[in-house]
């Protein structure tokens, strides 16, 4: 089992090289080569973002990239799983008739499970399709200089093509206005190579506390409305 392999490597190397600097170092050469941390079970790799002999951006690479393969391979379903029970959070998709390689993918987030984020935990949407091409969006407590929420949008590549062309906005509801605020816009060319997709780590510019707090200007009703609009450009 993969979570018995890393508990194994994480104790060699406390064992073998007291100081942290050295354990950071070592576990970012070769934990990836001893554990398929794709296998590991969810709870363990939560355990893994907040493991202090792993640096930041190996924690959050390797994880990530572990959630990705767990929700773009999930087990069969079964006839008795709903929407709801699918890997990933549910979001609405509303494609343009012309052109339609456009679409607004609309997704909610509550309050109460953005408060249940580790430090540098992800909320990770369903798989969505515009115009045949499938994506993701995901939402992280990240943390570098201070905790902020982030948000991406990735593109799931597999075989052909391996680039696409996007143009896209992520908006959030104020909630005083009611209405939709841009916060982030990109024209980026996904590849195969994108890990962790395109987006802001720091979405409405301010910290953690005060995104999340009972005064935040983006919570409705304890409900984050999220918009994204994406238009595919194909040559």
């Amino acid at each position: 089992m993969e979570d018995d392999a890393y508990d194994i490597v994480l104790k060699w190397a406390r064992a073998r090289y007291p100081r942290m600097d050295d354990r950071h170092e070592v576990l970012k050469s070769n934990l990836s080569r001893f554990v398929r941390m794709r296998y590991m079970t969810h709870k363990k790799l939560r355990e893994v973002l907040k493991c202090e002999d792993l640096d930041r951006d190996t924690t959050s690479e390797l994880v990530i990239d572990a959630f990705f393969f767990k929700f773009e391979n999930p087990p069969l379903p079964t006839p008795a799983l709903t929407s709801e029970e699918l890997p990933g959070h549910p979001v609405r998709v509303v494609e343009f008739r012309k052109p339609s390689k456009k679409a607004n993918v609309y997704l909610e987030l509550k309050r109460s499970d953005c408060q249940k984020l580790s430090p540098n935990g992800i909320i990770m949407s369903q798989a969505f399709y515009v115009h045949g091409q499938a994506f993701h969006i995901v939402a992280q407590r990240y943390v570098e200089e201070m905790q902020t929420f982030g948000m991406f949008l990735r593109c799931v590549l597999g075989g052909t093509p391996t680039m696409v062309k996007v143009d896209f906005e992520i908006q959030v509801r104020e909630r005083t206005t009611k209405t939709f605020v841009s916060k982030f816009k990109s024209s980026y060319d996904f590849t195969s190579l994108d890990r962790l997709g395109r987006g802001s780590k720091n979405l409405c510019g301010m910290s953690w506390a005060s995104f999340i707090g009972n005064d935040s200007a983006y919570f409705t009703n304890d409900v984050l409305h999220l918009k994204v609009y994406i238009s595919i450009k194909l040559e």
